[in-house]
């Protein structure tokens, strides 16, 4: 998310920081969302993060980081997701933070095992395309089981 510098430090509420009332209306819109299409409310909303600054700044809007080793596919332009012709073992990946921002802080129920599969899967597999056997998908399916 880029906000205009002369506007980050406007409060609203709680928030000290535009950033932060706008992550907290982003989970609680999925939330609601979820619930509206009568599903339960997810754990939050997951983001890949690329540098350790932000991490840092993010974990004071609820960001927790999960615990796995998370790569995100390089895809050449203009393609933002794996397409049949291209060669899985030319792309490029760059080691990013995969986390989650939560609403209310519960690492039992975000970083199990299965959950975590589903968080890595829900980019890796998802949203980019790549196959579950895919390089940076075995990466942090291995993280995980160990």
């Amino acid at each position: 998310m880029g906000i205009y510098p002369q506007y980050r430090r406007l409060r609203f509420g709680g928030h000290s920081r535009l950033a932060g009332l706008l992550f907290a209306l982003s989970v609680q819109q999925v939330a609601d969302d979820a619930r509206a299409l009568g599903q339960p409310a997810p754990y939050g909303l997951a983001a890949e993060i690329e540098t350790i600054e932000l991490v840092e700044r993010y974990r004071q809007y609820n960001f927790y980081e999960l615990p796995v080793t998370y790569y995100e596919p390089i895809f050449p332009d203009p393609l933002v997701a794996w397409h049949p012709s291209l060669d899985l073992t030319a792309l490029q990946y760059k080691r990013v933070t995969l986390g989650v921002f939560v609403d209310q802080f519960r690492p039992s129920e975000i970083a199990n095992p299965q959950r975590l599969e589903n968080w890595v899967a829900s980019y890796l597999v998802d949203f980019y395309g790549l196959p579950e056997e895919s390089w940076p998908m075995t990466q942090a399916l291995a993280s995980i089981r160990t």
